[in-house]
């Protein structure tokens, strides 16, 4: 049986069992926050890991006015020098052995800074690095392209930075609750985004068979979203997928468009470029047979998919990576892909990338 869309299915059960269970879930980690000051934060993991501080960054720095950095492991250990007492580090790692992230784990120790990890296994090699360590329960996914696994490490941070501000004092307890009621309400909404997604993701794949050539375009504002929905496709439907920034598209990205490219545009409703966005989408519905819109508001001039996103300034997130996700599940499988297993199941022992329990 292949889990991917399982692992999809079972999403909201796992963001509603880490939301009831946060303060256990983040015990150790108030204990070890507590009282401290923190005048930055760098989030560091390989790609969900990294795609999810990415997009936890715009609400961690509303609530905590510090500036969050999400960086791959390597530019913080090449090019990351303002560290120190006051700087956290939050190492991720859902599997707990990718070796690059620990390698960046021990330079931010070795640097002074407070260190702490994020993983979905216990017993791992990176929790031995860290300080101290939140361990999400999303449950073992053993499928190559992680699903649930990113919309739980987004939901962890949030809950992190929000533990931490109260905590702190940096808002009321009144200001935490309504947080805490939004991200709820997010949750319990996922349940008819993934039915509809579905139905939308098994339609659509029989028209994309055959096609070689994918983009991913949205604005900053949802740049984890383009980053993680263009890495779904690539692990799993295994064809040429780039990710876009909306005005960086429009600086040479849109010169290799013709009528066989797939364009997978999002467009928030609520967001401050959704003028821009409808602009760029109205250009390109002269460009390409394949053209599809992510929102929840319906463009006559491209194939639409309307989802009842809530749109939230902070949390959207969690939902608009959902139809990505089916996509690219039910594209792969079509084509006889099991998008559970990755193209050389070796890889990583090949290139020393985890360190692999035999």
């Amino acid at each position: 049986m292949i889990k991917m869309i399982k692992y999809v299915k079972e999403t909201p059960d796992i963001l509603i069992s880490i939301l009831e269970n946060n303060e256990r879930m983040l015990s150790v980690v108030n204990q070890y926050l507590h009282k401290t000051t923190i005048q930055r934060i760098y989030i560091v993991g390989s790609g969900t890991s990294c795609h999810a501080g990415i997009s936890a960054k715009k609400f961690l720095e509303h609530i905590l006015k510090v500036q969050v950095t999400p960086l791959f492991p390597n530019e913080f250990i090449n090019e990351i020098t303002e560290d120190g007492p006051q700087t956290l580090f939050i190492g991720i790692s859902q599997s707990g052995a990718s070796v690059s992230t620990i390698n960046a784990l021990k330079e931010a120790k070795a640097r002074g800074d407070m260190c702490i990890t994020v993983v979905g296994e216990k017993n791992t090699d990176v929790e031995e690095v860290g300080d101290v360590n939140v361990f999400m329960d999303c449950g073992i996914e053993t499928s190559s392209a992680k699903t649930k696994g990113y919309e739980a490490t987004v939901l962890t941070l949030f809950l992190l930075g929000l533990s931490y501000g109260f905590q702190n004092e940096y808002f009321s307890i009144d200001v935490y609750h309504n947080y805490i009621r939004n991200i709820r309400r997010m949750i319990i909404n996922l349940q008819s985004v993934i039915d509809e997604s579905i139905l939308w993701a098994k339609d659509t794949a029989v028209e994309l068979l055959d096609k070689k050539s994918f983009r991913v375009i949205g604005d900053q504002n949802c740049m984890g979203t383009v980053m993680e929905g263009t890495l779904k496709l690539l692990e799993t439907v295994r064809v040429g997928v780039s990710g876009y920034e909306l005005e960086e598209f429009m600086h040479g990205g849109y010169n290799a468009i013709d009528k066989s490219s797939v364009l997978l545009i999002i467009e928030n409703t609520q967001d401050q470029y959704y003028k821009r966005q409808l602009k760029l989408v109205n250009y390109l519905a002269t460009k390409t047979d394949y053209q599809y819109s992510v929102s929840s508001d319906k463009n006559q001039n491209v194939r639409s998919l309307v989802l009842p996103f809530i749109n939230d300034l902070y949390f959207s997130a969690l939902e608009y990576i959902i139809p990505f996700q089916c996509l690219a599940y039910y594209i792969s499988t079509e084509k006889g892909i099991n998008p559970d297993i990755a193209s050389d199941p070796e890889f990583h022992m090949k290139m020393g990338s985890k360190n692999l329990k035999k």
